[in-house]
């Protein structure tokens, strides 16, 4: 009996909301943070603290059934190789203007 990929890697919605945003932002504030932009650092974790209280609000008060999301490697892999070559892109044209 082998374990698949779908078997192994089944987070649930709630999972990905919980951690998926949080890092974004985290990052974000981080860039920003070195970028010396204090304010907005401090907006983007103010944020981020409203984001998660809501979504624990909703977790403890309505308890609603996370549906399991699928996840497909091949998507995850594209769009990662999507996101690294927008980031090179980025920079490029940075370097030129």
């Amino acid at each position: 009996s082998y374990t698949i990929p779908s078997e192994l890697f089944q987070p649930s919605a709630f999972g990905v909301l919980f951690v998926v945003p949080p890092l974004i932002l985290l990052t974000a504030a981080g860039i920003l943070l070195i970028a010396e932009r204090y304010y907005w650092v401090l907006a983007i974790i103010a944020g981020m603290v409203v984001y998660l209280a809501a979504l624990l609000l909703v977790q403890v008060i309505a308890e609603p059934a996370w549906w399991p999301l699928k996840v497909d490697f091949t998507w995850m892999l594209l769009l990662i190789g999507f996101l690294l070559s927008l980031e090179w892109f980025t920079r490029k044209m940075l370097r030129l203007a």
